[in-house]
């Protein structure tokens, strides 16, 4: 569980993963004979070749652990139509965009039209290489669809044959060989969740996940933002009625006393992001207001002459993200506007060209699974804004 934080500590370190960061987002677009090495060596985990799903009497055993339906569709069912927006005041101080998680809602339309997806690479993408998707890419694929308000090509037995490549002992794991962990049982628990599967089958146990989530927390770590950030949320998915079996003043005396800016190999916007949601969904009345003027300042050393946080795109999404949860989207309406136009125009999601290069979503599992995440991540951040935040810069 120490995966986050390590030796080498410096300032060069930083730049070094900030550029990698930087030549993957862009790799699709350039020559990039010079990231070959660097995908092999740094990446090589990421890239391995998962092995195919076939119907073998394995895969159709699981299978039978559903309710067979022909299709999943969205549980709104909501399409790509002009659709009002009704805004309630009183349920937005209260509410915030991680409550929809396992349930996301759709991107306003009027944005949507302002991205440039090719949807049917999108949908087709897992026909093409179904290897690719892994827990983590799965959980991008359905949340994007959703979203986007498409509905769902997957049935029950497709989604099986995903789900049972990722369990061990009933519980979400990076694969069936490995020890279960915080982060992949937060993508299984959103993908049951949203397909609206989580109670309809015993491929998983869920108090066997619930008491290793709570066990997570025994020893509490307050360094340990992603972990601890992912651990909260899939208690809160599990937790219908909200309620999270965990003494919450412990655990927000520890995180608020985090001097957040010098902890270990500090990264702005990924521990920023952590760190207000961690305690936004332990208590969303807290008072936020000493944090805004000092993290939106640190972000702000970040910002590009394109608009964007470190030219990339994931970060901008997450930057408005936060600016969310601060409550901030108002008095930044233009760092606000900046980083939409950037996250919306500066690229074209699964598109065709540059399908010749050696590293690009058609063909490199990685790529793919980059390619999901920029365009997620640009979608969560759009469904907290309105067209009205577009300004004329």
């Amino acid at each position: 569980m120490n995966e986050e934080k390590g030796p080498g500590n410096t300032k060069e370190k930083k730049s070094d993963e900030l550029d990698i960061l930087k030549q993957l987002e862009e790799a699709r677009k350039d020559s990039i004979e010079t990231l070959k090495k660097l995908k092999t060596e740094v990446f090589k985990s990421s890239v391995e070749k998962l092995e195919e799903t076939n119907l073998d009497k394995d895969y159709q055993r699981y299978a039978e652990n559903f309710k067979q339906i022909p299709s999943i569709v969205p549980k709104d069912n909501i399409k790509l139509k002009n659709i009002e927006k009704i805004e309630n005041d009183s349920k937005e101080k209260t509410n915030i965009f991680l409550d929809d998680i396992g349930n996301l809602p759709s991107v306003d339309p009027n944005i949507i039209n302002r991205f440039k997806i090719n949807t049917v690479n999108l949908l087709n993408s897992r026909i093409i290489n179904p290897a690719f998707l892994d827990l983590e890419s799965s959980y991008y694929y359905i949340s994007i669809l959703k979203m986007l308000g498409i509905e769902f090509p997957f049935t029950s037995t497709e989604i099986v044959g995903i789900l049972k490549n990722y369990i061990s002992n009933k519980v979400f794991s990076y694969s069936k060989n490995n020890v279960p962990d915080p982060i992949n049982i937060f993508y299984g628990l959103a993908i049951t969740t949203e397909l609206d599967l989580i109670h309809r089958t015993d491929l998983i146990n869920l108090q066997a996940i619930k008491e290793f989530l709570i066990a997570e927390f025994k020893i509490f770590i307050p360094e340990k933002l992603k972990l601890n950030h992912y651990t909260l949320q899939s208690l809160k998915m599990l937790e219908k009625s909200g309620i999270i079996p965990l003494n919450k003043e412990y655990l927000l005396s520890h995180v608020l006393g985090l001097d957040l800016l010098n902890i270990e190999r500090f990264n702005p916007v990924l521990d920023i992001y952590n760190y207000i949601g961690f305690f936004k969904i332990l208590d969303r009345k807290i008072n936020t207001s000493k944090f805004n003027t000092l993290y939106i300042n640190e972000l702000k050393k970040h910002l590009t002459q394109k608009g964007s946080i470190d030219d990339l795109i994931t970060n901008s999404a997450k930057t408005l993200l936060i600016l969310s949860l601060l409550d901030m989207k108002n008095q930044e309406s233009i760092l606000s506007s900046r980083l939409l136009n950037f996250i919306i125009k500066s690229t074209e999601y699964f598109s065709l060209e540059n399908l010749d290069k050696d590293f690009n979503w058609r063909i490199d599992k990685l790529a793919y699974k980059i390619e999901l995440r920029m365009l997620f991540w640009s979608l969560l951040a759009c469904t907290q804004y309105t067209v009205q935040n577009f300004l004329n810069l």
